[in-house]
């Protein structure tokens, strides 16, 4: 599986930056217009050096049809259902994000892809709130290939130890 480059990562980062800032305090939060900022940003990237430099607008464009609903998700290549969980994982995020209880996300991963050696820095990060436990602001950026495979719950501020 190919990794997202430093460059990458940023770029991801920086579009779910965007899109979450324009659309805090909405309710509820309208995929599509998440989307077209998302696509807008640079969010879709394709791991590794660029082979195809049209791929990744091409994904965008697909992953904007589906969430107008111009088109089912039902058949869609990997690559673009892995965008379709990261935009739907963000939506939750931010939504969830908004509640003032809510002070961060615990990762959770299904069994097929907890052994992935991505995303072991992941399982094993801890900024003070738990072992993978991310501040409620914080954007963590998960390869497109594994985004099936990996979610985020809410964690409450009851729910710590401190």
């Amino acid at each position: 599986m190919s990794t997202y480059r430093a460059k990458q990562v940023a770029a991801i980062t920086d579009a779910v930056g965007a899109a979450r800032q324009a659309l805090r305090g909405c309710s509820p939060v309208d995929a599509a217009r998440f989307a077209e900022i998302y696509v807008r940003e640079g969010g879709v990237q394709i791991p590794g050096p660029e082979q195809d430099p049209g791929a990744a607008a091409r994904i965008g464009e697909r992953l904007l049809a589906i969430l107008r609903g111009e088109h089912s998700d039902s058949a869609e290549p990997e690559r673009v259902r892995g965008e379709l969980c990261r935009i739907r994982r963000e939506l939750a995020w931010l939504e969830y994000s908004q509640q003032e209880q809510v002070i961060g996300f615990r990762l959770l991963v299904d069994n097929a892809a907890r052994d992935e050696p991505v995303l072991q820095p992941l399982l094993k990060s801890d900024n003070g709130l738990g072992v993978g436990v991310f501040a409620k602001y914080d954007i963590v950026v998960v390869p497109a290939e594994l985004e099936s495979h990996v979610r985020f719950e809410p964690v409450y501020e009851q729910e710590l130890e401190w």
